[in-house]
């Protein structure tokens, strides 16, 4: 005989979509504030990003711009543990906004964001929950 156990919890996991002008979702991925390693990984890919940045040429031939596209979103989707067509499935990471932006930066801004307060909140609690477990051994 089988069992099924079905569960519902609260992960917390934040959900991103992202919209064109239209309000047509061109990326759309979740993210859980409380993981170590994605933390990181939005740090290391930020910092990354902004090396690369500071680094481009200023002519590059296509097959540069290519591969500076495929480093950037590299970054990005292994820096925070997302599939690539996630994010980048319909526009490119080197695409250039009408308000001047790289679409990558500006995922990782709007992804820095809304982590920012999370992060913060989730970090107290965790500490707060670290004193009062390890009071008694002090």
């Amino acid at each position: 005989m089988a069992w099924t156990i079905k569960t519902d919890s609260i992960t917390g996991l934040m959900k991103f979509r992202l919209t064109d002008e239209d309000g047509d979702a061109v990326a759309s991925f979740r993210l859980n504030p409380t993981d170590a390693r994605m933390l990181k990984g939005l740090e290391t890919a930020c910092a990354e990003a902004q090396k690369m940045a500071e680094t481009a040429p200023a002519v590059a031939t296509t097959e540069d711009i290519a591969a500076y596209n495929d480093k950037l979103e590299s970054i990005i989707c292994d820096g925070l543990g997302i599939k690539h067509d996630a994010v980048f499935g319909v526009i490119p990471g080197t695409t250039i906004l009408l308000d001047g932006d790289l679409y990558a930066v500006n995922v990782l801004g709007v992804v820095a964001d809304a982590m920012a307060p999370e992060i913060s909140e989730r970090k107290g609690n965790m500490q707060k929950a670290a004193a009062k477990y390890t009071a008694k051994y002090k």
